[in-house]
């Protein structure tokens, strides 16, 4: 071991207040556990880009900023402390401990370098790549969202999943990603069926990340097993720890591999030093109380944080209650990382939503106590308020945390927000009934996975502040209808930012017994106008919830969606507040199907990620680049990107099929015409017509006046797609406006028709 490696940080000899130190030390300090987060700290923020910049400025030996530590031998704070990634639990009992200040996004990048094999029954979640090409060290991130690495076409992925299938054809299981060590039921019914040639059409999140690697990278090497290597390692022993699957060419050769270039190269990248800095003694000699030191850390970590990338208002609440409040991180932790609990709230509002069942819990008045926004200085003015009395709302608080009632498999506290979470979550789910082939209007109003990870905070708070105000154990089919009608005006009506909004709904659900109050919540936001459209005006909305023939009108000029009038008008893109949420809901059956065991909030950061598309019916493609478009097309073509004109779409199913016509994606034509390929097989599409009824799409009907315009629409694109006449750009506008009414018709019916 060199003197760098072990001299003691800030030692005598130099400053007691800067220092540096080599990556090497860092990483063992890390893996020791004598490097920690104070509970304060936020999680990992960084996106792969920015983890493997920095890898990238280490190994040019740019300089990637300094850490500011505490020195936590000295001084005893209370502070409860983390590991700078959970998965990495310390190698020993290390006595020497330093709390990470700033820079804790940099600590855990680096930290990304030990991450490794699977522990504890639980899957890797990324994985930190080198390309070993000489003179072109390039670093990549894998994720269970992006298995290849970042920003990866569709035909790469192919070709990785094309490799694993031919290395794995007889054991396809062996490639699945398992949580708690059992692979998800939808993988399962693919090899117990006997499935397994479908089984190849997985999407990304099935895959285990110790079988993957970054497609673009030449000779790609996980850091964790580069930096295992040392100087006497052979060739075949790296290669025997690399992905079996991985192909020879993206093996690195042995004339190229050079006895003793690996060892260099982690050499320079462990001998990298990072600049170190230590809260000065002098500012901490001054806080001689417990409470006083771990009130000045969160100060200091506060006023750094505003130099860099801040801390929003509710952040820097819950980073104070956490100075507070012993088990409050890992209280919130337990509910956000529950899968049952739906994975649909950050943390802070998991927080915010405790804090709201705190502050309110022991009033059952109409104006009950409550905590619409949290924001820093509403911390400070509960702290002041508490020190006036016993029993204020910071110890309500941690006495709700203290009592472990959150965890709702060993029962506990009556009023958990764990177990209100999973009752909700619950509720609002859709769930497949019997007669599941048929239309929409036949099955379940429930929300499918993706559109609950769409909702608003005060949706779940609201929800959740009922359930937990009556104790419930069971919710019952009523308030669950009511609940899914709350949910569904709120995504798509509400408009308002103000507390009063905000407080409207929560106060209403507290003292509103036993059955949801839906009623009176829609009649107290609609009389204080907080339900709005957009109307096609983003400056003038319209007041309350459009009638069906108010949203054909705002639409098309027309109150049926099909007169003429639709031909002189500007169409409206949006009406609706997220308006394309509506297509989660409108194809709930079929996106349900697909997604229920496959989607994960947490592990989609980007749109891109996301295991579906929303699919152009009539192709985006079409609408640029026009040979010739008529005098209605100048004013109409916006409605391409209307949801008129969209469906939800496997992403993998819309990527092969490309900018292809309505008859070539079966959506106009015969359903006898010809078999579907296995890639719609895997998605359970089985027919052309299963195709249509997961798309909304109209079914072939001759006097259904919609399946007529698309009908006329398709026949008019075959000659030249690219060529809109006035003929053409009718039906589009027709068919298009007419689908649109049809959705929003149908979400009109569920609000209204109990």
């Amino acid at each position: 071991m060199s003197k760098q490696d072990s001299k003691k940080w800030f030692s005598p000899d130099k400053s007691d207040r800067v220092d540096s130190t080599s990556i090497k030390v860092l990483l063992d300090k890390i893996k020791s556990g004598a490097i920690k987060l104070p509970g304060f700290q936020r999680g990992a923020a960084w996106k792969p880009e920015q983890i493997t910049m920095l890898w990238d400025s280490i190994s040019k030996n740019f300089p990637i900023g300094s850490l500011m530590l505490f020195d936590g031998r000295k001084y005893e704070t209370g502070l409860e402390t983390r590991e700078i990634i959970s998965s990495l639990k310390p190698t020993c009992n290390n006595k020497e401990r330093w709390l990470v200040l700033d820079g804790q996004q940099r600590c855990n990048a680096i930290a990304l370098a030990l991450v490794g094999q699977p522990q504890n029954n639980i899957p890797v979640e990324c994985r930190l790549w080198i390309d070993i090409q000489p003179d072109n060290s390039t670093f990549y991130l894998t994720t269970i969202a992006q298995p290849w690495g970042c920003g990866i076409t569709e035909s790469k992925k192919v070709i990785g999943r094309n490799i694993l299938k031919t290395q794995y054809k007889d054991n396809p299981q062996s490639v699945c990603r398992k949580e708690h060590g059992a692979i998800s039921t939808h993988c399962q019914a693919y090899i117990s069926e006997g499935n397994s040639d479908l089984f190849w059409h997985y999407p990304d999140p099935w895959i285990d990340l110790m079988h993957t690697w970054p497609i673009d990278a030449g000779y790609p090497v996980p850091m964790d097993i580069l930096l295992s290597l040392n100087e006497g390692s052979s060739y075949n022993h790296l290669m025997s720890l690399l992905p079996k699957a991985l192909p020879e060419e993206k093996r690195i050769k042995e004339n190229e591999w050079g006895r003793g270039k690996h060892y260099s190269l982690k050499k320079k990248l462990l001998e990298y030093e990072v600049a170190l800095v230590k809260i000065p003694d002098e500012a901490l000699q001054q806080q001689d109380q417990e409470e006083g030191i771990a009130d000045l850390l969160n100060d200091v970590f506060i006023r750094i944080n505003k130099q860099g990338t801040p801390l929003s208002e509710p952040e820097l609440f819950f980073s104070s209650i956490k100075t507070r409040i012993k088990g409050a991180h890992d209280y919130v932790e337990n509910i956000h990382k529950d899968r049952e609990a739906g994975r649909t709230l950050s943390s802070v509002q998991i927080m915010h939503a405790v804090a709201r069942l705190t502050i309110s819990q022991d009033n059952r008045s109409r104006e009950i106590n409550d905590l619409p926004r949290i924001t820093l200085s509403r911390f400070r003015s509960l702290l002041k308020k508490d020190t006036e009395k016993n029993d204020g709302f910071l110890d309500k608080l941690e006495k709700r945390i203290a009592r472990g009632g959150d965890n709702p498999i060993i029962g506990g506290d009556k009023q958990s927000l764990h177990k209100s979470m999973r009752l909700v979550r619950d509720a609002l789910q859709y769930k497949e009934k019997d007669n599941s082939t048929k239309e929409s209007t036949d099955i379940d109003i429930g929300l499918p996975l993706p559109l609950l990870a769409q909702l608003n905070w005060r949706i779940w708070h609201t929800l959740c502040g009922w359930a937990a105000r009556y104790s419930m154990d069971k919710i019952d089919e009523s308030s669950r209808c009511a609940m899914i009608r709350y949910a569904l005006m709120h995504h798509f009506f509400y408009y308002s930012r103000a507390e009063e909004g905000t407080k409207i709904s929560f106060q209403e659900a507290r003292i509103g017994g036993n059955s949801f109050p839906f009623e009176k919540i829609r009649n107290n936001l609609d009389e204080k106008e907080y339900l709005m459209s957009y109307a096609g005006n983003r400056d003038k909305r319209h007041k309350g919830i459009l009638t069906p023939n108010e949203y054909a009108f705002y639409a098309t000029g027309s109150e049926n969606g099909n007169g003429q009038e639709l031909l002189k008008n500007t169409m409206a893109t949006q009406i609706l507040q997220r308006e394309r949420g509506l297509l989660f809901w409108s194809q709930r059956q079929w996106i349900h199907k697909w997604f229920n065991d496959l989607y994960d909030p947490l592990h989609y950061s980007r749109t891109d990620d996301e295991p579906f598309d929303r699919d152009h019916i009539v192709p985006y493609e079409w609408f640029l680049r026009i040979n010739n478009g008529g005098t209605l097309f100048q004013n109409h073509y916006d409605l391409a990107d209307c949801i008129g004109n969209l469906r939800i779409w496997p992403a993998q199913l819309n990527r092969s099929e490309g900018n292809a016509a309505l008859a070539d994606r079966f959506l106009i034509g015969e359903d006898s015409q010809g078999e579907l390929d296995d890639q719609y097989k895997f998605w359970k599409l089985n027919s052309k017509d299963q195709i249509r009824i997961a798309s909304q799409f109209p079914l072939t009907d001759e006097n259904n006046l919609e399946w007529l315009a698309w009908k006329e629409f398709s026949d008019l694109s075959k000659s030249d797609k690219k060529s809109w006449t006035d003929e053409r750009t009718e039906y589009f506008i027709r068919a298009v406006n007419m689908r649109r009414c049809r959705l929003y018709k149908d979400l009109y019916d569920t609000l209204f028709s109990f």
